[in-house]
């Protein structure tokens, strides 16, 4: 147990470390903070295995990249599903109370509350939301939320990534590989959605971010932050097929504008993105560079061989 004057000098520490990897990141000093308390949470909820809690969304990307995207909550799939929230609460609530010897952190589940409508990805299943307050020192350091869905879509094995620490932190010791959506997945998601109609006038995409997931999951890893990223054109093909007859859209043939507003959206976007490559800031050129490397998946040209980000071509 940390006295006062330790107290103070761990959050002065640390809120400096803060402030110094967002200068470096060129994001947000509140970013860094999430990616250091989602790492506490992940320490926790993997200690001994896994507990059959697959990672989603902007962290799993996040990981698999190294850096940029950061998001303010956490996107799980669950691969059971429960009949009532309070499953839920004491699932989690066991798993964080294990692990909070682990460092000076305390982590507790405040609620899990059900969400009223279906997942917002449109499978259909039971959906929730749980609230985590983590606590240093009696006082509260940060909370955050946890959407979670139960999913037993991905019919493929998941991909266990290793978590590195934002910095160099005591409580970042020692950190778990986390099982995510398979790439092949999380791409045929984003060009699905780049694609797909929205609103009761079947109107197009603005989700300028899934462009930019798109280069940065083919650019590979940032220098010195993770492995190289690998994609299966086999696979990627099958889970398009998959996705694209899920929400029942039109087969997108070819990487184009979804909509008019992309032409002066997505530059002024891209500049604000952390950690995004500059060279495909231009709505053009990010185009281009996909439809280089995924347009023979698209039209079926392309039906096997492997993507190697560190040789940027397909073997």
């Amino acid at each position: 147990m940390l006295n006062r004057a330790e107290l103070q000098r761990r959050r002065a520490k640390l809120n400096k470390s803060f402030k110094q990897v967002a200068i470096e990141r060129g994001s947000s000093e509140m970013d860094v903070r999430k990616q250091f308390v989602f790492a506490l949470f992940w320490k926790r909820l993997y200690l001994g295995g896994d507990p059959g809690w697959l990672l989603l969304g902007g962290n799993a990307l996040l990981i698999r990249t190294g850096g940029g995207r950061h998001t303010s909550d956490i996107d799980f799939a669950r691969d059971e599903v429960w009949e009532d929230p309070a499953e839920l609460h004491k699932e989690l609530q066991e798993k964080l109370r294990a692990g909070n010897d682990l460092d000076d952190f305390i982590l507790d589940v405040v609620n899990v509350k059900p969400h009223a409508d279906p997942d917002a990805l449109g499978y259909g299943t039971k959906t929730a939301a749980a609230t985590i307050v983590v606590s240093l020192g009696g006082k509260e350091f940060d909370r955050f939320k946890v959407d979670i869905t139960s999913r037993k879509f991905i019919d493929s094995t998941v991909d266990l990534l290793p978590l590195q620490p934002v910095f160099a932190d005591p409580a970042l010791e020692k950190l778990p590989a986390i099982p995510t959506v398979p790439v092949e997945h999380h791409v045929a998601d984003k060009i699905a959605a780049l694609y797909d109609t929205y609103g009761k006038d079947g109107g197009p995409s603005t989700r300028y971010r899934d462009l930019a997931d798109l280069v940065r999951i083919f650019q590979g890893p940032l220098p010195g932050s993770g492995q190289e990223i690998t994609v299966d054109a086999a696979r990627l093909r099958a889970a398009l097929v998959s996705e694209i007859g899920r929400r029942k859209m039109v087969w997108p043939t070819q990487f184009s504008a979804p909509g008019p507003l992309w032409l002066a959206e997505f530059p002024r976007l891209a500049a604000q993105y952390a950690q995004y490559p500059s060279d495909f800031m231009d709505l053009a050129a990010a185009l281009a560079y996909v439809s280089e490397v995924l347009g023979d998946v698209l039209t079926g040209v392309r039906t096997n061989g492997v993507w190697h980000s560190a040789k940027g071509t397909w073997i």
